[in-house]
């Protein structure tokens, strides 16, 4: 059986627990996902039928509202706006959740990608049953495929184009944090951040296609629209545009300019970073070191930068024999590195999320973005070999 018919199997069976039992259902999928949860008796709760707690640094609290439409129905912008002030109301409220088996309108996608309320409908449910093998959960509560008379009509119909834009544009403030476990809440947050979802993957595979591309171009692409691949701690940067011709033209006073080099340059909190990239078949050398040296050195020069200990990190094909330059410049913040490395090292820190983004994308059936994780673990792995 295919990826796609299982799928649509787990979304069918979901769509047939009973309505009362689905507040259940969804109970024990957050508490596989590490939260404790307690399923709600009071008519006058607001229409909250989970209220789940987890212990971070501090305790969160997600008010959930489960929902079973008969199959074919969709959940639409009524319902969200009706649960989407429940923060407002209950202060200890940290998290909004609105779980169905069905699909959402388009009115629900809008409403919600402008309100701290998450959305997770059926098919996210089934893709988190899947990767966390939660299929006994799922025939604690769901009758087998075979009993269910299946009809012409589909039971599982989103919005594409709204729910893409819900996806992969809504802010959400949880998509800040560097994914430190397989958490539902956490995966769809980060699942529908382009940020640091779909764009992370792509600007990470147009990485990779550079290093192993003979003429491959320098990635200033990649840098510009996902600067963390520079530095993982980085969510709220500024590049500084105007900046980099000042650069240029202050370093560049008898020192070695590199033949083929583009500048980048980020304020991240007060702090101004230059990186300097060369193409991915050059090597940093001596003459390259030095030019980023008196790059760094220059900004505290230029009157439109204030910070007078910026840092810098210069990047090639292979480091060449400046080892002790390197050791003498770290503790300045003046670094080397090749672009595998920083493929590496960025791959390593979020292989949680490419974990987590993973079932959203098959049962997406977004077989290209699939392929794309998967090359991205598999360089990692093979270069921990090498």
């Amino acid at each position: 059986m295919s990826k796609a018919q299982e799928r649509g199997e787990t979304i069918t069976r979901l769509q047939e627990i009973d309505r009362y039992e689905f507040e259940d259902f969804v109970a024990e999928i957050f508490e596989l996902a590490g939260w404790d949860t307690e399923v709600t008796q009071d008519s006058a709760d607001g229409g909250v039928d989970v209220i789940a707690h987890k212990n971070t640094l501090y305790q969160e609290k997600a008010s959930i509202q489960a929902k079973r439409p008969d199959p074919g129905n969709k959940v639409g912008r009524p319902e969200v706006q009706q649960y989407s002030s429940i923060d407002r109301s209950d202060i200890d409220t940290d998290i909004v959740i609105l779980a169905t088996s069905a699909a959402f309108t388009r009115g629900a996608y809008e409403f919600a990608r402008d309100k701290n309320v998450k959305l997770i409908d059926g098919a996210m449910l089934a893709g988190f049953v899947e990767a966390q093998e939660a299929e006994e959960i799922l025939d604690e509560y769901a009758p087998s495929i075979e009993s269910i008379n299946l009809d012409a009509e589909e039971v599982f119909s989103p919005v594409e184009e709204p729910r893409k834009q819900y996806l992969r544009k809504r802010p959400i403030e949880a998509s800040a944090r560097i994914f430190r476990e397989k958490d539902l809440i956490d995966a769809v947050g980060m699942i529908q951040n382009t940020e640091v979802g779909l764009q992370q993957i792509n600007c990470l595979d147009r990485l990779r296609q550079t290093i192993f591309d003979s003429d491959g171009e320098i990635p200033i692409d990649v840098f510009q629209e996902y600067p963390q691949v520079i530095d993982q701690n980085w969510y709220d940067v500024e590049r500084l545009e105007g900046v980099t011709d000042e650069i240029i033209h202050s370093a560049d006073g008898g020192r070695v300019t590199p033949s083929d080099f583009e500048i980048l340059c980020f304020s991240n909190e007060g702090s101004i970073f230059v990186s300097v990239l060369l193409a991915p078949t050059n090597q940093v050398g001596h003459q390259e070191f030095s030019f980023l040296e008196a790059c760094v050195d220059s900004v505290a020069k230029l009157s439109s930068a204030t910070d007078d200990n910026p840092n810098g990190c210069i990047y090639g094909g292979e480091l060449g024999n400046i080892e002790r330059r390197l050791g003498r410049n770290r503790d300045f913040g003046i670094t080397a590195s090749t672009y595998s490395k920083a493929l590496e090292r960025t791959v390593q820190v979020n292989q949680e999320l490419l974990s987590a983004v993973k079932p959203y994308f098959r049962v997406s059936e977004d077989q290209d973005t699939l392929e794309k994780i998967d090359q991205l673990q598999d360089e990692v792995n093979q270069s921990r070999t090498q």
